[in-house]
């Protein structure tokens, strides 16, 4: 399996406009078909399931092992929910799991990426 991208501890990350503080190894999906978490997330896990042992070896050597999802949108809505049976897949593989959603702004003019930011700061 060849990753979609590689960074190493000390990379230069112009999202965050600093050096890395860890390095990774990262596959992503590119289908755009479905805006839902899981269905990504099931994706990378059939694709990640079958190395289990890999990846209990890998943190048997003292890495750690995450399942990160990012998604960026440009839609307002982004089905979060994700079904006990993917829960229990990424329970198997015993690694830790988190997912940031960005709703991405470069569409709008100034004024409206404000409105937007500032409506979806309201509680």
């Amino acid at each position: 399996m060849r990753p979609t991208a590689v960074t190493k501890r000390g990379d230069w990350l112009q999202v965050l406009e600093k050096p890395s503080s860890i390095g990774a190894w990262l596959l992503s999906t590119e289908d755009a078909s479905s805006n839902k978490i899981q269905y990504h997330l099931n994706l990378l896990l059939d694709l990640i399931s079958p190395k289990g042992q890999i990846i209990s070896e890998l943190k048997e050597a003292g890495y750690t092992v995450s399942i990160s999802c990012y998604a960026l949108t440009e839609h307002e809505n982004v089905e979060g929910h994700i079904d006990s049976a993917t829960i229990r897949r990424i329970a198997d593989l015993d690694c830790n799991f988190w997912f940031d959603v960005y709703f991405d702004y470069t569409e709008f003019d100034e004024d409206q990426s404000e409105s937007l930011i500032e409506n979806a700061s309201v509680d």
